[in-house]
């Protein structure tokens, strides 16, 4: 009948669902509220866009509402599945389809908001008979919004669907899988069709019998595949928080000697800023033959990969460096001055190109009272630590942008651990340690780190001249003009 969600779906909008789809489709209409922890790659928006066109089309009236941690996210991502689904529909719909909204009547609609645009004041008028809200990558909405949502289920008829990658261990999207009232749904990558049609489990990913196991086509090649959860558990391991939460549809555990937490992480990927001043790169050059040489362009707060290579002679990469310099207009490069690194530093200072030498042992950056007078109390065992944690206080601080699609950065960010010393100041575990215990070395981030090392330091180099008005100071209590001011 209609109000069977996975009747209607199939009758009305021509499309089939797998057994999870069905299930949480069920689930909106048979209780109040839903929460769906799911891995990557499992067709979380082509669900929630058909459970919305249901609900719409078969409470009259009716309101929607779908939110996103971002405006992209609303528009080109669960909207455009929902003017998708219902362009395709197999019967009639009716309604005008705009690019975040559908409206049947005036009392009678869907729509789309960011919760970055949040205003507590706009859900006290959602009263309404028939409603349902439906939060996209919920564990990047902030928790005021959830306090919000709960005043508009007060409705007559209000159902409540959570869905996204579990990334945060905290907050609202988190809380519901706590709460008793809530359908609870986690989807891993091996819950998926690709995977259950094959038998395929997470020892045959690591053993590499999963490739035997295929004896036939994969069912939905749309959705995640054995293939891409291989290369993944390559490049993050099994107990990277992005494995757990990407993969097996898991939240990561809280640790509290993580330099970065992965939410943190999947916020700056999320983030959109413009780019400003300062124009610096950052250059971590290879030390052994597993490692790569990788380079990061930092503008304001917008951080991008440059280049990655591999096996280079250190007369190649300085090469790679000049090219690097002219291309972007960067006004410097910060080099990894130690080791081969060394040699990259020594050429480009030859070449009269405006290099700043960083090595991670050396001494902290002296640090000076704030406006009010008062020193910072954070005391750092290096340079290292330094520059590391200044990354950290970005990243916390929002002053972070990075690519959506740069998971590699992503996983390292996320590798890396601190603690204190035996003198009580912070510390950054050693790549050995790091590598010890399974890790790669994390040579993106590092080159991320280097970018934004106009930060801390009085970079001692040749500039071009265009100099930052002023240094960008995020609480670290440090010194901190652009390279040649001063």
């Amino acid at each position: 009948s209609r109000d069977d969600p996975v009747w209607w779906i199939k009758n009305y909008l021509g499309a089939r669902l797998w057994e999870m789809q069905r299930r949480v489709a069920r689930a909106v209409v048979d209780t109040k509220r839903t929460a769906v922890a799911s891995c990557h790659g499992a067709g979380k928006s082509f669900i929630s866009a058909r459970i919305v066109l249901h609900f719409l089309y078969n409470r009259s009236p009716s309101i929607v509402i779908t939110a996103a941690p971002t405006a992209r996210q609303v528009e080109k991502i669960l909207w455009k599945e929902i003017r998708v689904a219902h362009k395709r529909a197999i019967r009639p719909l009716g309604g005008e389809v705009l690019v975040k909204q559908l409206k049947l009547d005036d009392d009678w609609y869907a729509f789309g908001f960011a919760s970055s645009d949040y205003d507590a004041d706009k859900w006290q008028g959602f009263h309404e008979k028939n409603i349902l809200i439906v939060v996209d990558e919920a564990a990047g909405v902030a928790r005021p919004v959830f306090d919000g949502i709960e005043g508009a289920l007060s409705a007559g008829y209000a159902r409540l669907l959570l869905i996204g990658n579990p990334t945060n261990p905290n907050g609202g999207f988190h809380d519901a899988f706590n709460d008793p009232r809530c359908a609870k749904f986690y989807i891993s990558a091996f819950d998926t069709p690709n995977f259950t049609t094959f038998g395929i489990t997470l020892p045959d990913i690591k053993s590499g019998r999963w490739r035997d196991k295929i004896d036939g086509p994969l069912p939905a090649p749309w959705l995640v595949t054995p293939e891409w959860v291989e290369e993944r558990l390559i490049a993050w391991g099994e107990d990277s928080p992005l494995f757990i939460a990407k993969v097996l549809g898991q939240f990561p555990e809280d640790d509290q000697n993580a330099l970065i937490a992965l939410a943190l992480v999947v916020a700056a990927q999320e983030r959109e800023i413009e780019k400003s001043i300062p124009h610096a790169l950052g250059l971590d050059v290879a030390r052994q033959g597993d490692d790569d040489t990788i380079c990061y362009e930092r503008r304001g707060c917008v951080s991008r990969s440059l280049f990655e290579s591999s096996k280079e002679s250190t007369m190649q990469t300085t090469g790679r460096a000049v090219k690097a310099l002219k291309d972007t207009g960067a006004d410097i490069i910060h080099v990894d001055g130690v080791g081969i690194g060394a040699g990259v530093v020594d050429r480009l200072n030859e070449l009269e190109k405006p290099v700043s030498e960083i090595n991670f042992g050396s001494a902290p950056v002296k640090q000076k009272k704030d406006a009010k007078g008062n020193k910072s109390t954070e005391e750092f065992a290096n340079l290292k630590a330094q520059l590391y944690w200044n990354i950290r206080r970005r990243y916390e601080e929002g002053q972070m942008d990075i690519d959506p699609d740069d998971d590699e950065l992503a996983a390292q960010a996320t590798s890396v651990k601190w603690g204190l010393d035996s003198k009580g100041r912070i510390a950054i575990e050693s790549k050995q340690k790091m590598k010890a215990r399974g890790e790669k070395s994390p040579d993106a981030f590092e080159a991320q780190v280097y970018s934004f090392a106009d930060d801390v330091l009085r970079a001692k180099a040749r500039s071009r001249g265009r100099i930052a008005p002023g240094a960008l100071d995020i609480g670290l209590g440090v010194d901190t003009p652009f390279a040649g001011q001063g």
